[in-house]
């Protein structure tokens, strides 16, 4: 019986083995060396697709229904490029690249539309993946491809980053029909936005067509991207904005919150940014806490590009170690999902002895959810939990300390409620009362 398992067990790694070499050759396209290239160009955006053909339901493609599709050749060779199957059809191109460079390969339609309607189609190269639209007629529609020509003049759009585009994301481009017919335009695409659109054209002239946006913009900083199109020997191209969204930390200058503590109205701290200090090769902003007694340095405070927020403070001071340790460390990543943690350590001495901390934040639900502060509302909090450990045998062995914080973070306003718990419940909140940022 073992060696029965054994033997079956060669067949089936056998079968894989022979099942992945037919797989390599299916994907050199005609059994030659395989080409290395992609689908996309900088940043992964795809470097776009033209449309050719009239697809109609019931109608069998033929050589004048195909895809122009354009590809970054890394190193030559043979190549396979095609689609999924959607709606009854299908795209496919065999070959061989000679030279290395930006190539245009025209894939085949195969197969009969089964509806009218719209068909989004991913199309596949090498480990890269892309998307085009195909507009399918129905059965009884009479026409072929339009011709015309594009003008992107006064086409414009603004997105914000990490929210999906809406209905509104929209840009109408004009155009000027030689042919009357069909039509499909897909852009390229920039940080995971595409804009895309057919349809037919019923008459010839000057129209005026509407390009629609697709996907969830990605980035970090505001930035102007142009999105290209084409017809023929017609190119143009059009901005977008991509908006990046407000902070959960705001550092601007001159911005300022008032918080009540313990629910004691007489008992507030009137916290505000003023000014900047460079240390090393970073540039934080300056927080000052006014408790009506007295002003206070509240914390160095910036932000990288991944998003992560940084404090810089003398943690020797405030966790009582014997002298000053000035670190720097994460208190949000605004990024990540529900779960995330992420650990920082001090280690020095407290009354001679040796010893670490370490405090480990961890992004705790609702991420992105509504909290309500003294009857203001924020829709885009993030909760961040600390809790506390310490080592004596330089983070060997780390020992739970019966204390934890809850950090209220909202996208626009910053610090909204800070929460201090032990095993016996709450021991301290601070909670905003009003905010102005600049």
């Amino acid at each position: 019986m073992k060696a029965f398992k054994f033997l079956l067990s060669l067949i089936v790694l056998a079968a894989i083995f022979f099942a992945c070499q037919k797989e390599r050759s299916f994907e050199s396209g005609n059994g030659g060396t395989p080409s290395d290239g992609s689908l996309q160009g900088a940043g992964s955006n795809c470097l776009g697709s033209t449309v050719n053909g009239t697809y109609k339901k019931d109608s069998t493609l033929n050589a004048g229904h195909n895809v122009d599709v354009k590809v970054d050749v890394n190193v030559p060779g043979a190549y396979l490029i095609y689609t999924d199957t959607v709606n009854g059809m299908y795209f496919r191109a065999t070959g061989t690249f000679s030279t290395a460079g930006v190539a245009t390969v025209k894939l085949q339609g195969y197969g009969k539309p089964l509806a009218a309607g719209t068909n989004t189609f991913n199309v596949y190269y090498d480990s890269t993946t892309c998307s085009f639209t195909v507009s399918t007629l129905p059965g009884g529609a009479s026409g072929g491809t339009a011709l015309y020509t594009v003008n992107c003049g006064g086409a414009v759009d603004s997105v914000a980053i990490g929210s999906p585009v809406t209905a509104t994301d929209t840009v109408h481009i004009n155009v000027n029909v030689t042919t009357a017919g069909t039509w499909a335009i897909t852009t390229t695409t920039i940080q995971n936005v595409t804009y895309s659109g057919s349809g037919t054209f019923t008459t010839t002239g000057a129209q005026t067509i509407v390009l629609s946006a697709s996907g969830t913009p990605s980035g970090t900083a505001t930035s102007t991207q142009n999105f290209s199109i084409s017809s023929g020997t017609s190119t143009c191209s059009f901005p977008v904005t991509f908006v990046a969204p407000p902070d959960y930390f705001p550092t601007t200058n001159n911005s300022n919150w008032s918080y009540e503590l313990d629910d004691d109205p007489t008992d507030t701290i009137y916290q505000y940014v003023n000014g900047t200090i460079t240390i090393g090769a970073n540039t934080y902003s300056l927080f000052w806490i006014n408790n009506g007694f007295s002003t206070d340095s509240g914390g160095y405070y910036r932000k990288n590009n991944s998003k992560d927020y940084f404090q810089r403070y003398d943690a020797g001071s405030t966790y009582g170690f014997d002298n000053p340790i000035w670190i720097e460390q994460i208190i949000l990543k605004d990024y990540v999902p529900v779960g995330s943690t992420w650990n920082t350590i001090i280690s020095g001495t407290s009354g001679g002895t040796p010893v670490s901390l370490r405090i480990k934040a961890t992004i705790q639900a609702p991420l992105n959810g509504t909290v309500v502060v003294n009857s203001l509302t924020f829709p885009n909090t993030i909760i961040v939990r600390n809790d506390y450990d310490y080592s004596l045998d330089g983070g060997t062995t780390w020992v739970p300390i019966d204390y934890w914080v809850l950090f209220y973070y909202s996208r626009g306003v910053g610090l909204v409620k800070a929460e201090d718990f032990d095993s016996s419940g709450l021991l301290f909140k601070q909670e905003i009362t009003r905010y102005q940022i600049f």
